[in-house]
């Protein structure tokens, strides 16, 4: 979902407006399952999204960092474990 903001940006006007509806309809409905920083970087990427348009080519490129990579942050936030380091941990806490 963070990646469609990235895509939104740089397509046309009326397709980031549909994409950046869409991301900020997961939002309202996710927001509070995703840990601080995920949180931060999403919203702040929604809303310079949103704003796009009515930046100059100096603000959006300053902007595009926070919007490219959201993505990665929240990936990294929801990141679990492997299946198998979850067992050998089980094992070892079943061992002590």
């Amino acid at each position: 979902m963070v990646a469609a903001i990235g895509r939104a940006a740089v397509h046309k006007e009326m397709e980031r407006s549909d994409k950046v509806l869409e991301c900020q309809d997961w939002w309202f409905k996710n927001c509070l399952y995703l840990e601080p920083k995920a949180r931060s970087a999403f919203r702040d990427a929604l809303l310079s999204a949103w704003e796009y348009d009515g930046k100059d080519k100096e603000t959006r490129k300053h902007d595009w960092p926070a919007i490219s990579g959201a993505g990665d942050i929240v990936a990294a936030a929801v990141d679990l474990p492997a299946i198998g380091d979850m067992r050998n941990k089980m094992e070892k806490i079943k061992r002590e």
